[in-house]
């Protein structure tokens, strides 16, 4: 998965679309990739942080969601 999008114009809702088809391909590197995009675009990663928990857990990766979850400053109840 190649993310070039310009961060002016990215949005957390820029990447829900990008992670279904992670899910859908079974893509960890993607999700990795998007997460890796999410911290150096500077969005807070509470904003997106559940996306990518869900996103990992359904592709069957338990150890790294549990790990971006640990890593996460906040947790609320969603998350």
């Amino acid at each position: 998965l190649c993310i070039t999008t310009d961060s002016s114009t990215t949005t957390t809702h820029t990447f829900s679309p990008l992670l279904r088809q992670c899910i859908d391909r079974r893509s960890i590197s993607g999700i990795k990739s998007i997460q890796a995009h999410v911290l150096k675009s500077g969005f807070p990663i509470q904003l997106s942080g559940s996306k990518l928990v869900d996103a990992s857990l359904k592709c069957g990766e338990v150890n790294y969601a549990r790990q971006l979850f640990d890593g996460m400053p906040e947790r609320h109840i969603v998350t």
